[in-house]
């Protein structure tokens, strides 16, 4: 009981289920962990998903810019026109190079939920004390980068696992972050995109 999140009548069903996990996380390590300030770079690996939308949408209400890694060249407008300041696809663009025009000596911030090829281009992006915040394992696959990359310039890279996070909190800073939550849903900041509504009668299929 301890843990149920009572919700106000005005948000959907479907974003009542999806309340806490992607939204938390993505205001979370934005506002409470890196406390990105206005006009800092963020860059974020699998910027195409739920999270990757979210935290688009949060640069652009707080006024942090984004830099977003995707692996399709047709999520770039998309991302665009929700927000995304620049959107760069791994395997086509030269992303440490094109990082460090957009943010001369390379992001301060930076997300990675893949790991991989995709999470090893993302460190060679951190600028001087850059903090890399690693939330996900989505390619089951290593990072790898030249120690030197971390030795030089005081980088750091950090784990996060939301439910630890929040078992370290206080009950106040947590029915804080609810109602932001809350009113982030609202503005449809932190919204998710749903799939195909099914009835109970066809749970089988909705599996399927």
């Amino acid at each position: 009981a301890r843990q149920a999140v009572p919700l106000p009548d005005d948000l959907p069903d479907e974003q009542a289920a999806s309340f806490f996990v992607n939204p938390a996380s993505a205001i979370v390590m934005t506002r409470h962990v890196l406390r990105i300030p206005r006009g800092a770079w963020l860059l974020q690996t699998a910027a195409g998903s739920m999270l990757g939308r979210m935290v688009i949408r949060l640069g652009k209400k707080h006024g942090f810019h984004t830099v977003n890694l995707v692996r399709r060249r047709d999520q770039v407008d998309e991302l665009k026109a929700l927000g995304a300041d620049e959107v760069l696809v791994l395997g086509e663009d030269a992303i440490p190079q094109r990082v460090r025009q957009l943010s001369k000596d390379g992001v301060p911030f930076a997300l990675d939920c893949v790991g991989g090829e995709m999470g090893s281009e993302a460190v060679k992006c951190l600028g001087p004390g850059g903090r890399l915040l690693l939330y996900g394992t989505l390619s089951g696959e290593p990072i790898s980068f030249d120690p030197r990359i971390l030795m030089v310039g005081g980088k750091r890279i950090e784990g996060f696992w939301l439910s630890e996070w929040a078992q370290s909190q206080g009950a106040l800073t947590m029915l804080s972050l609810f109602s932001q939550i809350t009113s982030l849903l609202r503005e449809g900041v932190v919204t998710t995109q749903p799939g195909t509504a099914f009835p109970l009668d066809r749970v089988a299929e909705a599996v399927a």
